[in-house]
């Protein structure tokens, strides 16, 4: 049956939970003559009202798994005084102290999963080299162990204002995974050799081995990105990265990108004593819009980049078994309402493709009013089908197109610490360069591990239930 989250009424009590409780059931049954199913209850989630009972009820209703991981999980992660051995760096490349790399990360403050980081080398005049450095989360998770089947059935880490549900146990989602700078990590690179119009020149993907260099916020990355004068390396490299971001996004927008409006609510938090056994809770004490800036764009803009880059090199690999992503083109007749509303203010409204939408978004405007165009993006989103992942070999190559970012092949690699979907494509591109787990000092590469990639052919229903998450 179904699991889901309910108060407890006093007619209904039975051992172990009591009126007025947050409750957690499973659906049995309910017959025709009874006014309420029959549920047995799972387990007691708290008192209702409370912000414990709340949250944890809202990833319940979600079939969100917000349970501590097994032993059996556990027993998978290294041991207490693992670090990278000698051996292993020997098989990577190595830049922690490669000239001219200097690493950082770009995330909001206090973030603990750090997936990615970046870095600018100027190769030769107007000829740079752009590090896309991916957290190495597959090194630690072996297809078919008790950790891999936990991270594909929780499917992604889901973040609530004052707490989180891990897709992977904290051990390597905050720390052996996690980028933190002046530590050397594990990392999975990819290079792009880029003239300064951001003219892609050359890509090569590489196990590596890092030492971030810094962890800046957004607030400080957008400093530097409007910093004037003669700034110091990594406030240039950043103005560069900048630049090529721009005219990366740009190319998009002429190929029909659609830039929707998504309003992200940033909260203040402050600590209550009230929690449960993952911790202390905090509730917000206030709220504001978060402003979308160039320091943002810049990392979306290079992710975007890695994604596409690594969904080419799957899809040739691996032409039937590759994890992609698509976005449907826009459907007109879900557009019939807000087409309507906006002609009667004489603005035409076409949305019969990603061109069309985009330049009738871009069209829709009102000098005295400046959120008018925010609004009507907000209300597009409502209007367009959500993206989907899929399997090569299982769609037509014309129906592989991304109409949201006007990419023509994509997939999701940049975040493994937090979406299983990423791992799957960690291991599709680990295969395609040549690298497996017999590589690894860690073990030998089993069968399973062996027979991993033509076994995506039968991942119909990892993919579903990855869409559904």
């Amino acid at each position: 049956g179904h699991q889901s989250s309910g108060h407890q009424s006093s007619g209904h009590q039975s051992s172990g939970h009591r009126s007025g409780q947050l409750v957690a059931a499973k659906v049995g049954s309910w017959e025709v003559e009874q006014t309420h199913p029959s549920a047995t209850v799972v387990r007691v989630l708290g008192e209702a009202g409370t912000a414990a009972a709340e949250s944890e009820a809202l990833l319940v209703e979600s079939d969100v798994r917000l349970e501590p991981f097994s032993d059996e999980v556990e027993a998978c992660l290294p041991p207490a005084d693992w670090s990278i051995s000698a051996r292993e760096i020997a098989r990577r490349l190595d830049l922690r102290d490669a000239a001219g790399v200097d690493i950082f990360s770009i995330d909001p403050p206090g973030c603990v999963d750090i997936d990615d980081a970046l870095h600018l080398r100027t190769l030769s005049p107007g000829v740079f080299e752009v590090g896309v450095h991916i957290a190495d989360a597959s090194h630690f998770i072996r297809p078919g162990s008790a950790l891999d089947r936990e991270a594909a059935s929780r499917g992604e880490t889901f973040y609530l204002v004052n707490t989180r549900a891990n897709m992977i146990p904290p051990r390597l989602s905050e720390d052996l995974c996690s980028l933190h700078p002046h530590v050397d990590r594990l990392a999975f690179s990819a290079l792009f050799t880029m003239d300064e119009r951001a003219n892609l020149l050359s890509t090569t993907f590489a196990k590596s081995v890092i030492r971030s260099a810094g962890a800046l916020s957004y607030a400080d990355a957008q400093e530097r990105l409007e910093r004037e004068g003669c700034p110091e390396p990594r406030t240039a490299a950043l103005q560069t990265l900048g630049r090529l971001a721009v005219l990366l996004k740009g190319r998009r927008a002429a190929n029909g990108a659609l830039f929707l409006a998504s309003s992200e609510v940033k909260f203040e938090l402050a600590p209550i004593e009230e929690g449960d056994a993952s911790g202390p809770m905090s509730l917000p004490t206030g709220m504001a819009l978060r402003k979308q800036q160039a320091a943002h764009s810049l990392i979306e803009e290079f992710m975007v980049l890695a994604n596409c880059a690594v969904a080419r090199r799957v899809a040739e690999a691996w032409p039937e078994a590759a994890l992609l992503r698509l976005h449907p083109q826009p459907e007109e007749s879900k557009f019939a309402a807000l087409a309507r509303a906006l002609e009667q203010q004489g603005m035409p409204f076409r949305a019969s493709g990603a061109h069309e939408l985009a330049a009738s978004l871009s069209a829709c405007t009102k000098p005295a009013d400046p959120h008018f165009n925010h609004l009507v993006r907000l209300i597009s989103t409502r209007c367009i089908a959500p993206a989907k992942y899929f399997r090569s070999g299982a769609v037509p190559r014309e129906q592989w197109l991304h109409s949201g970012l006007a990419e023509p092949t994509y997939t999701h690699f940049t975040s493994p610490i937090r979406r299983y979907a990423d791992q799957v494509v960690h291991r599709l591109l680990a295969h395609a360069i040549g690298w497996g787990a017999a590589q690894s000092e860690e073990a030998v590469e089993s069968e399973e591990e062996a027979a991993w990639p033509e076994r995506l052919r039968g991942l119909g229903e990892v993919i579903d239930s990855l869409d559904q998450r």
